[in-house]
């Protein structure tokens, strides 16, 4: 086990050495702040919340989320979109979430983390479905057309006809 280095490339080895052996001491020097349209995930690429100590990347907030500035002020944080509302792309949610257009729904987030990069349903917009509807952007749920009124289309109807 070398501990003193003779020329340039054994030194970089010494110093790599030592930091592998070492983690405990140096991982807390380094703070991960995200940027905008970005949030701090763990080593397994779970977004993480603001007060999380565990942070080792940076990911894009993805569909469903959007990024705010971290209560900590340690840069940026992924938080889903409140009911109603929905964002549609990756790291573009730095621009927030908009209303669910009419004819669609976003309920309430299930949780408080945003989920990895792959979309869950329930996390976007839902096309209100057959015999419901949504005539208001924003809606958190679809309403039962009223008897004797069928939905105007089989989904995403924002309006009911005779």
């Amino acid at each position: 086990q070398q501990t003193t280095c003779d020329n340039d490339t054994s030194c970089a080895a010494v110093a790599c050495e030592w930091l592998q052996r070492h983690e405990r001491i140096w991982k807390d020097w380094i703070t991960v702040q995200c940027e905008a349209g970005m949030g701090p995930v763990d080593k397994n690429a779970t977004f993480l919340p603001s007060n999380a100590t565990d942070r080792s990347a940076c990911h894009f907030c993805p569909p469903g989320c959007f990024s705010e500035a971290a209560e900590s002020g340690d840069g940026w944080v992924c938080s889903h979109c409140p009911a109603g509302r929905s964002s549609t792309s990756s790291g573009g949610a730095r621009f927030g979430c908009e209303n669910c257009p009419a004819g669609y729904f976003q309920g309430p987030p299930e949780g408080q983390l945003c989920r990895k990069y792959e979309v869950h349903e329930g996390e976007l917009c839902t096309a209100c479905p057959g015999g419901r509807y949504s005539f208001e952007t924003g809606s958190t749920d679809c309403l039962r057309c009223p008897e004797g009124k069928v939905s105007e289309y089989s989904r995403g109807s924002s309006a009911c006809i005779a």
